[in-house]
C-alpha cells in the first residue's frame, strides 16, 4: 500500500474514532407541542344575550329602546333593552324579556301576552296589574 492511501485509511479511521467516543453536549429541556391554532365560529343571537333571569322567555329578537318611553311593537317573542333615560317601556304581544336601563323615572310593563320577564334596577316601577303587566319581576 502507498503511503498515500495508509495515510487517508489512518485518517478515516481517526475521525470514525472520534465520532464514536466523543461527548455529546445536550440542553436537558423538553418542548411541549405547540398548541393547534383554531377558528371558532359562534352566533350570538337573542337567546345568547338575555339574561338568565328571563330563561323563561323564549326570546328570538332584540331590540334597543330608541326612547326613554317606547313600546315595543308586534307580537315576536323579544328581549327588549331600555335606555338609562326616563319612561315608560313596554313589552308588545310576545312572551317578552324587558330590562330597564335606569332606576327612578322609570316604568317597565309587560305587554299583551302572558310570562312577560320584567327587570330594573332599584328604584324602577313594575306594572303588576292590567292589560300590559310585567308576571315576572327582578332587579338586574
Amino acid at each position: 500500500m502507498s503511503a498515500l492511501r495508509i495515510g487517508a485509511v489512518l485518517g478515516i479511521l481517526f475521525a470514525v474514532a472520534l465520532s464514536t467516543t466523543g461527548t455529546a453536549h445536550t440542553a436537558n429541556s423538553t418542548m411541549a407541542t405547540p398548541a393547534k391554532v383554531a377558528s371558532t365560529t359562534s352566533t350570538i343571537n337573542a337567546a345568547a344575550l338575555k339574561p338568565a333571569a328571563c330563561s323563561s322567555a323564549a326570546v328570538t329578537a332584540v331590540t334597543v329602546a330608541t326612547a326613554g318611553t317606547y313600546t315595543l311593537a308586534g307580537s315576536t317573542p323579544t328581549l327588549l333593552i331600555g335606555l338609562n333615560a326616563n319612561g315608560t317601556l313596554t313589552g308588545g304581544g310576545g312572551t317578552d324579556c324587558v330590562v330597564g336601563g335606569k332606576g327612578a323615572g322609570v316604568t317597565i310593563a309587560g305587554g299583551a301576552a302572558n310570562g312577560d320577564v320584567c327587570l330594573g334596577p332599584s328604584g324602577v316601577t313594575f306594572t303588576t296589574s292590567g292589560g300590559s303587566k310585567c308576571e315576572t319581576t327582578g332587579a338586574h
